[in-house]
């Protein structure tokens, strides 16, 4: 730090102390650092001689908020140009158009990302630093100029000091990290330094003569800029961020700090704006946000996938025990059909949910998609609007895959809904194409994510499904990112930037390749390639059980403090000949079992249960009679795995709902090698 320029001074203003110690220990920088407890304090600590460089202001206070306190400071001449920083808990409900018309630089959310804090304590310090001395260098070299001028007239030498004083200034702003623009007090851009160019894409010879005003994004309304220029018109200086438009049209953030030049009768004469591109940063916070809120969608799914589980769990159970009570040909049958096939769509939902916001493991199996792709269309069909035109070639005798059935219908529903959000406003005709091929086609224009292909070993052969539009298509800029998490064109409303950052991820743990290529006004083309799987036999996949049990014998103990699952399960057991006793109290069938354990062949019991636990009944149950088989069902697979269960000596491990008859299946396998 300059010698002419005293160590930077923080006041920190919070009515939690404990704030203002979380605040002071993150800090990393030799600040000198200042706490106030409440808005009375912290009009006094900045009125007061040195004053700081830097406010870090809550908003939410007794007696006097932030929002006050502000407003008294940018009142008082000396206080009025130190940033201000408003400190806020993330989701609070504030007025942010507010705080930033009050005249405050900046928000920073509670909880605290040090990183976060000393990037934005760091940035808009040295903003203020280089601004001071930008206007002490301007004010100096102002004198300066006077003195030489009068000098002129004797001295020849002083002309050449005055150049070189010039020339170093002239250096100092072509030079610098900063955009530097001087308009006139009209906005006409007179000069720009090269770094301009950079973050814009005007060339000085391009700018010069423009109004400032081809900077404007859109995203701020016509009060904004008027606000802006009346400040500054009056003689003060503007801080703050605004969103920017480069030449090629696409926006990006900026910090700015607009200073009026003023001639030798007071009035002003000029502008000099100092702008930098904070996108990047602003991005990042972005990111930040949205991951929290995914996290927060993971941690809600979690908490509710057993509840939801037990619900599916007895609408499909008492849908297949409604379906043996009535013809197969009967139309009931096939409505009852309908209620298990949306069951068992919600319990992939539930999955679906939580293998994205927690990346959990989804089993895969040999399986033939053309059916998954069918019903996906099915689907859309539904969902598009008529100026949208599906055409589809699908080759039955496309061999199978390894894959998961819920992540390829995901991946075809996003690519498709992709492809609408390209055609919507004109229309146009949405092509989906699946068919076998030996090789991944290089005659296409390929632009990636991440590398993809070059992890996986090149199989013989590939199933190859295609998503074409004939909408606008799109810009290389574009196609370069359209993979990366959050990237979207979207507004807010309309999308998360998610659809195909989760297509690529499902396909890359697929072992899969996915190319696009695309050109404005000619619509875009995603192909994917999974390799052929040579194994085993497709899966039935989503195909209804047809098993036909034979009776079975045996005494069974049914536990769950769920009573319709409870009853479901004794139901269905009973119906193959079982002589089952179901309760809901944990406690209570221990008791029973105590009084009666040589009489039970199988126990099967819930994992989540109020008073005991399913593993607890378990070790409880296998320390009275070692020898019994117990059953273990759970409706959250995070509880416990199948592999602890195991060894807590546990027989099976169930998870709900029970699909293809997986209970009643894995009932009869254990009787029959106990017998």
């Amino acid at each position: 730090m300059d010698n002419d320029f005293p160590e930077q001074r923080i006041l920190i203003v919070d009515d939690e102390p404990a704030n203002i110690r979380i605040l002071t220990e993150n800090l990393k920088e030799k600040y000198v650092l200042t706490g106030a407890t409440n808005g009375a304090e912290a009009v006094r600590c900045s009125l007061s001689d040195p004053h700081p460089d830097l406010i870090l202001l809550d908003i939410i206070m007794p007696d006097m908020d932030g929002y006050e306190v502000c407003k008294r400071l940018k009142a008082q001449e000396t206080t009025r140009d130190i940033p201000l920083i408003f400190i806020t808990v993330m989701g609070e409900d504030i007025n942010e158009a507010l705080g930033f018309e009050l005249g405050a630089v900046d928000y920073i959310t509670k909880p605290f990302n040090p990183a976060i804090v000393n990037a934005r304590v760091r940035t808009h310090l040295e903003l203020k630093l280089h601004r001071d001395r930008l206007e002490r260098s301007l004010h100096e070299h102002s004198v300066r100029l006077s003195d030489s001028d009068r000098r002129l007239r004797k001295e020849s030498s002083e002309r050449i000091l005055v150049e070189k004083d010039r020339e170093r200034l002239t250096t100092a702003i072509e030079q610098a990290a900063e955009a530097f623009i001087i308009t006139d007090p009209e906005g006409v851009i007179q000069y720009v330094n090269p770094v301009f160019q950079e973050h814009t894409g005007y060339s000085p010879q391009e700018a010069a003569g423009q109004n400032i005003s081809i900077l404007e994004s859109g995203e701020h309304g016509n009060s904004f800029y008027s606000n802006v220029w009346e400040m500054v018109r009056e003689g003060k200086t503007w801080r703050g961020t605004f969103s920017n438009k480069r030449k090629n049209g696409l926006s990006f953030k900026a910090e700015w700090a607009i200073s009026p030049v003023f001639g030798a009768h007071g009035k002003v004469v000029n502008f000099v704006s100092v702008f930098r591109d904070v996108t990047k940063e602003v991005e990042l916070e972005n990111q930040l946000r949205r991951a929290q809120k995914l996290e927060a969608v993971g941690t809600l799914a979690g908490g509710i996938s057993h509840d939801f589980n037990n619900i599916i769990c007895a609408i499909m159970g008492y849908s297949e025990l409604a379906m043996g009570c009535v013809s197969p040909d009967s139309e009931v049958f096939q409505y009852l059909e309908r209620v298990e096939k949306a069951g068992r769509r919600a319990a992939d939902l539930i999955k679906q949910i939580l293998w994205f916001s927690r990346r959990s493991d989804y089993e895969r199996q040999p399986l033939q998609i053309q059916s998954v792709v069918r019903e996906a269309l099915k689907l859309l069909r539904g969902t598009l609007p008529s100026t949208i035109r599906i055409s589809h070639h699908i080759d039955n005798k496309c061999r199978a895959v390894l894959a998961s059935p819920t992540q390829i219908h995901q991946t075809v529903m996003n690519l498709c809904t992709n492809a609408y959000h390209a055609m919507r406003e004109n229309g146009g005709i949405l092509n989906i194409d699946l068919r076998e091929t030996d090789e991944i086609g290089d005659q296409w224009s390929v632009t990636e994510g991440p590398p993809s292909g070059d992890s996986h070993d090149k199989a013989e052969s590939y199933l190859c499904l295609s998503v074409r539009d004939t909408g606008h298509g799109m810009e290389e800029v574009i196609l370069s990112k359209i993979f990366d998490p959050y990237f979207t064109t979207k507004k807010i409303s309309e999308g998360t930037g998610l659809g195909l950052s989760t297509v690529y991820g499902i396909v890359r743990e697929h072992g899969g390749t996915i190319t696009v290529s695309s050109r404005p006004g000619s619509g875009s083309t995603f192909r994917i390639y999974f390799p052929v799987h040579s194994g085993d036999k497709p899966s039935p996949g989503t195909e209804k059980c047809k098993d036909v049990f034979s009776k079975g014998s045996g005494r069974i103990l049914v536990v769950d403090d769920e009573e319709p699952i409870a009853r479901m399960i004794e139901t269905k057991l009973k119906r193959l000949g079982y002589d089952v006793v179901a309760y809901t109290e944990s406690t209570l069938a221990l008791e029973i079992f105590r009084g009666a354990s040589e009489d039970f062949d199988l126990v099967v019991t819930d994992m989540t249960m109020p008073n005991m636990t399913g593993t607890r009944l378990a070790r409880e149950i296998l320390q009275i009679r070692p020898d019994i088989p117990v059953v273990l069902c759970t409706g959250f697979t995070e509880i416990i795995t199948e592999e602890e269960a195991k060894a807590a000596g546990i027989r099976e491990y169930l998870e709900k709902p029970f699909v293809n008859r997986k209970l009643e299946k894995t009932v009869l396998e254990i009787l029959r090698n106990n017998a």
